[in-house]
């Protein structure tokens, strides 16, 4: 009975925590002795009461004291002392009470109690979301966001993963039994996915993984973990889990992120879930925010004919509705059909469906002058007409990928009159792209758009499947107001962002540095850059050709590898253009001989000189690996594209 006493529980506790916490300075002997008095106390204390948890009694404490260590954890080492920990103690209650079973009701309560509440994406997390175009713009916009650290995310889902595992799945059953999950079982499994994909996806923000190793061995661990668990579950529990993921999805548009598979980065595949389609419909009848977006996550579990089904319904619906309307408007019909318009398998069936919603959007914009933000600040527009827009943009990108040998005049018309005015809303809104996710949103949209379109008609297929002048068109009027406007946008912005580069910066300069990939080389030669021009600049070529290296080349050692890349395409393009300055400079002034390569170029290969300290000690047969993400990757690229250059400049020089 002194064991019941306040003091006594104090005691057990303070143990129970040493146990946990190994800030506590204590021998391997004393720790050994604790964990033997505290296990003894509790175990003892079960046996007396039952193991109720009771408002103040001792296993509330330790749960308390429990979940407080795993939201604060930090290290891998500290997190598995706390598993450790927690083990010994439902082991403790359960050899304390009657019976040999694990699903004694008061060690299945004890564990539900020792569970972390569920938490909520953090708001940078959904932003680098929608700016990536993985979901639904409107729905997730209104989804509040949380301060939660990346550590606290993982661990607590590593946590969560661990004990559902410990709950459901017996030692020495391991590999035979199947897995029935009680709802509040599958709300928390739903909980992990949940957080298994915010951590991927913050882990593609921070490029997390190449910093810390511990927490790359935890993301594994995780993903095996509930791989694991959802390969053993009953098809009774999947088909449940599935349609609690869609429930959430319904209720609060970040929990999308719970069954949502992208890239193939997830151990957790498609092929495990079976969807009652015709459920599905009847469900989703009336097109709200919600409903979009439970279809748009329903969708890749879908088969084939399913998806052209549903596709055929959302085409339907955009013909007969008001494209702007909170519920079945034309807008969030669109929204649906772009999660699976590439998945409809052969394209040529369903030909009608691209042609339709095209038809159906040019008609839109005829009848609703305000749809299309055509040359405006889009940081003044209301979000559902910025959604309608994006949703649009995403449309007009899959059809020039997928049908454009389809398309007719007016139809390309239409769409590079539609890049052109998406551009100049940009430049519109140029001063609040640093600060406004909405803007990033809708310039990454229309640089990916319009990278799809210049990429498509930069091709090798035959002009004769375009509509006559269509490529004179593009390359002699469109072009111009397109990079005219993009390449100064894309110098700015690359030099303003050098450091702590955020997730949507980086989807914005990624986007910027794609779309600077496809300009034309006269549109490079004619660029519109503010003169930038050095007292030391001694090359002879004409100051747009200089204004253009001293804007371009410093970008090669940029710390964003698309930056360097989208620098490298630009200044290839032109490199053929500089001999022949070269030349003159040299016939005009007799007494030089010879001259140097441009001065911009040689910078850089002074300052990859370290490459050479960093490889000195290897043999002719070996390699130096390079970490991704890393200064040093950055130097080795920066070095090695202008070599590239710099080899290009030689070939393209007279033999003199």
């Amino acid at each position: 009975n002194c064991l019941l006493l306040p003091s006594a529980e104090d005691l057990l506790i303070t143990l129970f925590t040493i146990s946990l916490d190994d800030t506590y300075k204590v021998s391997d002997e004393t720790l050994s002795e604790s964990e033997l008095v505290w296990t003894t106390g509790i175990g003892s204390i079960v046996r007396q009461t039952g193991g109720l948890i009771k408002d103040g009694g001792l296993l509330q404490k330790a749960v308390r004291v429990v979940k407080d260590k795993v939201i604060s954890v930090q290290q891998i080492q500290i997190f598995d002392r706390i598993i450790q920990t927690v083990d010994k103690l439902l082991t403790v209650v359960k050899e304390s009470l009657p019976g040999d079973r694990g699903d004694n009701p008061i060690v299945s309560n004890l564990v539900q109690n020792l569970y972390i509440q569920e938490m909520v994406a953090p708001r940078k997390v959904l932003d680098y979301l929608i700016t990536k175009g993985d979901v639904s713009y409107l729905s997730m916009n209104q989804t509040l966001g949380s301060d939660a650290s990346f550590s606290q995310i993982l661990y607590s889902a590593l946590y969560n993963a661990r004990l559902l595992c410990w709950s459901v799945v017996k030692p020495d059953e391991q590999k035979t039994r199947s897995v029935e999950l009680d709802p509040k079982q599958i709300k928390l499994l739903l909980s992990v996915l949940h957080s298994m994909n915010i951590v991927n996806q913050w882990k593609d923000i921070n490029n997390i993984v190449h910093v810390n190793l511990s927490l790359s061995q935890c993301i594994t661990t995780l993903e095996t973990l509930v791989s694991t668990l959802i390969q053993k579950l009953t098809e009774n529990s999947k088909k449940y889990l599935l349609t609690a993921a869609l429930d959430s999805a319904a209720e609060k548009g970040s929990w999308c992120l719970a069954l949502q598979v992208t890239n193939g980065s997830y151990t957790v595949k498609i092929h495990v879930f079976t969807l009652d389609f015709k459920f599905l419909v009847d469900r989703c009848s009336e097109l709200d925010e919600s409903k979009v977006q439970v279809l748009q996550v329903a969708a890749p579990y879908l088969t084939t004919d399913n998806k052209h089904t549903l596709a055929e319904i959302m085409v339907a619906r955009m013909m007969s509705a008001e494209p702007i309307f909170p519920v079945n408007g034309g807008i969030q019909a669109l929204a649906v059909l772009n999660s699976i318009v590439t998945e409809l398998g052969e394209i040529e069936s369903c030909r009608d469906l691209f042609e339709a919603s095209m038809s159906q959007i040019m008609t839109w914009k005829e009848d609703k002058d305000d749809l299309l933000l055509y040359s405006s600040d889009v940081g003044q527009s209301r979000s559902d007409i910025i959604f309608a827009n994006i949703e649009i943009m995403k449309f007009l990108q899959q059809t020039v990928n997928l049908v454009s040998i389809y398309l007719t005049d007016k139809e390309w018309d239409f769409i590079m009159c539609s890049v052109v005015s998406f551009v100049q809303s940009i430049e519109e809104s140029v001063e609040r792209l640093p600060t406004s996710v909405e803007v990033q949103i809708f310039t990454c949209t229309t640089c990916r758009l319009l990278t799809t379109v210049a990429s498509c008609l930069q091709t090798d297929v035959e002009k004769a499947v375009f509509p006559p002048n269509l490529l004179t068109e593009w390359n002699e009027f469109f072009s111009e107001g397109i990079f005219g406007a993009l390449l100064p946008l894309f110098v700015k912005t690359a030099d303003n962002h050098t450091e702590s580069i955020t997730g949507q910066i980086y989807l914005l300069l990624k986007s910027l540095s794609m779309s600077v990939c496809q300009c034309p080389k006269q549109q490079v030669l004619d660029h519109k850059l503010a003169a930038y021009l050095k007292a030391d600049d001694s090359s002879g070529l004409p100051n747009s050709l200089q204004t253009l290296l001293n804007h371009v080349c410093p970008l090669l050692s940029h710390d964003v590898r698309e930056v360097q890349l989208g620098a490298f395409h630009l200044l290839y393009s032109i490199i053929p253009e500089l001999p022949q300055y070269e030349k003159e400079s040299k016939d005009s002034t007799e007494e030089e001989v010879s001259r140097c390569p441009p001065q911009q170029l040689m910078t850089i290969l002074v300052d990859g000189s370290k490459l050479e300290v960093m490889s000195s000690s290897l043999n002719v047969d070996q390699y130096l690996k390079i970490s991704p993400f890393t200064d040093d990757y950055t130097l080795a690229l920066s070095y090695l594209l202008t070599w590239r250059l710099l080899l290009y400049f030689f070939k393209s020089s007279t033999a003199e």
